[in-house]
Formats: C-alpha cells, sequence, structure tokens
C-alpha cells in the first residue's frame, strides 16, 4: 500500500513479521485474495489466534489507554485482553471485487438472556449447584491454548446483572484515519440502559433461542443480504463513528455495536481489546494466563513498563 498505509507504520502484519504470507504480498492489492492465502473472515478480523507481535503488545501497554480504561470503570486493578485485529480490504481499487466488502453487522459479545437470567430454549441456566459455583467467576479460562484468550473476553456468567453485574469495557485503537465511506465502528448509542428491556422482550425469539457465540443482532453479508434480524426496532438507530488514526474508542461491553463495510480505496485497520477488572479472574487462572503469555511477550521483542506488566496480568497488582 502507498504511505501512510504501509502495514510496516502501523504495526499490522498479518499475524507475522513477514513481507509475504503464502503468495499474499502487502504491496501488491492483487494478491489478497482467499485463493492466495487471505486468511480474514467476512467481518474482516484477521485469523482467529489473537495478534502476538511487538507493535501489538506496546499498544495494549499503552498509559494513556490504561487511564482512561480505569477512569471509565473506575477501577484502578485492571487486566487487558490479547486480541486480534481487523483490516478491511479497499474496494475501490482496480483490483478489488464484491467478495471484499465485509458483512454489515451489529451484535453483542455477551449473552444478554444469561447475564440477566432470562431462560430460553438455548439456556435455562446452571443446572447443577457446581455449575452455579462455577459461574461465580466470570474470567476462570485454564489457558490451554491460545483460543483461550478469545474465551474470556465474552464469558457471560448466568445471572450476573443480580450480583452487581459485570464492569467490563471494550475498545479498539484506530490505526488509520477511517471516514464514513471507509466502513468500520458502528454503534446503537445508549441501548446499554434498556437491554434488560429488550432481553426480556425477545425471550422467546429465534434470536434468544439460537445458542449462538457471537450473537448477532444484524448481519448482512457482502452481497447486502440480510441474514439475522433482531425482532424489535433497536439496531435501527445505530450511529457510524468516524475516527483518526491514533485514536481509541472504549464503550460498555453490554452495548450493540458492529461495522459496517468499506465502501473506499481506503483500507481500516484496528485492534480490538477489552479491560476486566483484575477482580474477575481467579487466581489460577492468572497464573495460567501469565505462564502462556510472558514466553510469548518475551518472543516479541517488547520492553514492558511496570504498569504494562501489571495490566498483561505478567506481575501482581
Amino acid at each position: 500500500l502507498p504511505a501512510p498505509y504501509t502495514f510496516e507504520l502501523h504495526g499490522v502484519e498479518l499475524g507475522v513479521d513477514k513481507q509475504v504470507v503464502g503468495k499474499v504480498r502487502r504491496q501488491q492489492p492483487a494478491t489478497w485474495t482467499e485463493a492466495d492465502g487471505w486468511d480474514v473472515d467476512e467481518e474482516g478480523m484477521i485469523g482467529l489466534p489473537p495478534i502476538w507481535n511487538k507493535r501489538a503488545m506496546q499498544n495494549r501497554q499503552s498509559d494513556k489507554m490504561y487511564r482512561a480504561a480505569c477512569k471509565v470503570l473506575d477501577e484502578s486493578e485492571t487486566i487487558v485482553s490479547i486480541d486480534r485485529f481487523a483490516f478491511f480490504r479497499p474496494t475501490k481499487l482496480p483490483e478489488c471485487c464484491d467478495e471484499w466488502i465485509t458483512a454489515s453487522n451489529i451484535h453483542l459479545d455477551m449473552d444478554p438472556w444469561r447475564y440477566y437470567a432470562i431462560p430460553t430454549a438455548a439456556c435455562a441456566g446452571p443446572a447443577t449447584e457446581q455449575e452455579d459455583a462455577a459461574e461465580a467467576s466470570s474470567c476462570d479460562t485454564p489457558y490451554d491454548w491460545e483460543g483461550d484468550f478469545m474465551k474470556e473476553h465474552n464469558i457471560t456468567p448466568f445471572g450476573a446483572a443480580k450480583k452487581g453485574g459485570v464492569k467490563r469495557i471494550q475498545g479498539l485503537f484506530n490505526l488509520v484515519d477511517n471516514k464514513a465511506q471507509d466502513g468500520g465502528f458502528q454503534v446503537v448509542a445508549g441501548a446499554h440502559k434498556t437491554l434488560e428491556q429488550w432481553a426480556y422482550a425477545t425471550q422467546h425469539s429465534p434470536l434468544a433461542n439460537t445458542a449462538q457465540p457471537d450473537f448477532n443482532l444484524l448481519h448482512w453479508n457482502h452481497k447486502g443480504e440480510q441474514e439475522q434480524i433482531d425482532p424489535t426496532d433497536m439496531c435501527q438507530d445505530s450511529q457510524r463513528i468516524t475516527l483518526r488514526a491514533g485514536s481509541v474508542i472504549l464503550w460498555d461491553y453490554k452495548l450493540p455495536h458492529g461495522s459496517a463495510p468499506n465502501k473506499s480505496n481506503t483500507p481500516r485497520i484496528a485492534q480490538f481489546f477489552k479491560v476486566i477488572p483484575a477482580s474477575e479472574f481467579t487466581p489460577k487462572s492468572l497464573t495460567n494466563r501469565g505462564c502462556v503469555t510472558r514466553p510469548i511477550v518475551q518472543g516479541s521483542g517488547c520492553t514492558l513498563t511496570e504498569n504494562g506488566s501489571k495490566f498483561l496480568a505478567l506481575k501482581p497488582w
């Protein structure tokens, strides 16, 4: 890509530190195809495991982001997630095709019916006392493999709202100027305040009674065909949020959000994260997390600050 949209400048490296991945070449958009090994899903997310490179780790220990997140959460001891990047291919270059248009969606990264203890056909609640006890900790994860870092993001304890709720925010680093036509973040502003009423209103809908990992409320594929629908009109008022390069946006994890497709000749590049109070993790899960994270961080070449080490759960608060 021509400057200033080089991967090197923004640290987005397709998951590895190489100029060429399979037949994909950074500076040749014509090679950004599935046939050449392009591993980005229909919503623009790069791969399934989280991204561990040096720039990603440096962003995660950002002191400005840490201070902003702590202020929003009203917590000083917090843990940042290890998450993925999004890369929306431009769709108005000569090399582009319609299949490059990302899916448009509004979704939740949590289960609202579990959160408010609203039984559905997909989840009636913990079946045993042991399962109920296990729900007491929202982040008790073994970290047996990299996919567990995705699991910690979306765990929803049954009845969490009746136990004081879960304090958690989501966010993204925006890595290139993102105008309205470039596709990207959209949100249903204020909907987290009425999510419980919405969950009761949709309790018996197909949306609530289909077990799904990402809880798409509205979803359109690259052809513009609607594949999932919210039976209410909550998501009709979604707002597209534009961002300058270097901006960070934070939102409550109960807030319906998603992305709009790219309709320009400029890529959309972003890095996602969540910030979770350290108190939500069990001591065992923090130990396991550190055992997996420490050698990978050391191998990335990233020098951690004192706060960064704690924010990444490599040192205790």
